[in-house]
This record gives structure tokens, sequence and C-alpha cells, in this order.
């Protein structure tokens, strides 16, 4: 249960699955499980992800200027109210550095998701 944080520069470029905030093979029943009324501002990898787990609630949070997909899920079950994904991008560059999105995080099919949504299996275990 996570509700009222702030993540500023979270997550870790250059690595999959290696986002701001994530819910990791919590099983396919993990109801009161949530994020709720958060922000994560600045992420240099998906700003939220769920993976193997089922039952969470993401509810009025805010994700601005990930490095890749803003919200992640990776399992049915889960439902996402009222959350809001502001600028998705391939790079950051931040004190001169720059990072550059992998291509396991960026959805060339609709060139970056802000929100990508693969529920069309079970939240079967995955590898994090």
């Amino acid at each position: 249960e996570i509700e009222g944080v702030l993540v500023h520069r979270g997550g870790v470029g250059g690595y999959d699955d290696k986002p701001s905030i994530g819910f990791f093979n919590l099983g396919l029943d993990s109801a009161g499980s949530y994020l709720k009324s958060s922000v994560v501002y600045v992420s240099y990898n998906t700003g939220v992800q769920i993976a193997g787990t089922g039952g969470v609630t993401l509810q009025e949070n805010i994700v601005f200027s990930t490095l890749g997909t803003s919200y992640k899920a990776q399992c049915t079950g889960n439902a996402f109210i009222g959350n809001l994904a502001i600028s998705s991008v391939t790079s950051l560059t931040y004190r001169g550095r720059a990072s550059k999105s992998t291509l396991k995080n960026v959805e060339w099919s609709t060139y970056i998701a802000s929100f990508e949504l693969l529920g069309d299996s079970p939240c079967a275990a995955t590898k994090c």
C-alpha cells in the first residue's frame, strides 16, 4: 500500500524492468495493494510497472517526464482510475549526461506509450 508519495529522479536508465515504482510477482489476487494520490516526476525508466501481479489499484496518480512508458501493466485484473501521464520520451539529459531508453521499455508500435496495458494473458510469474 503506497499513498501520497513523490518519487523524483527514480528508475534506472539503460536497464529493463527498473521502474520508479513497481509491483512484481505478488500473485494473481493482490487485492488491497494500491498506489494512490502519488507523483513520479522525472523517471529514468518506466514510471509505474505491474508485472506478475493482479488486483492492484492505481488511483489518481501523476507520472511526468518518463524515459519510456509511463504506466505498464503486464497482467490482468488491475484497476486504473483517474491517472495522468505527461511527457513520455525516448531520451533525457541530466547534468549534461544523456540517457536513452532501451528497446524493451519503448513501445515502437505506438511510438512510446503513456499507458501500456498487456493484460491479454493471466498473471504468470515474470523475471524482473
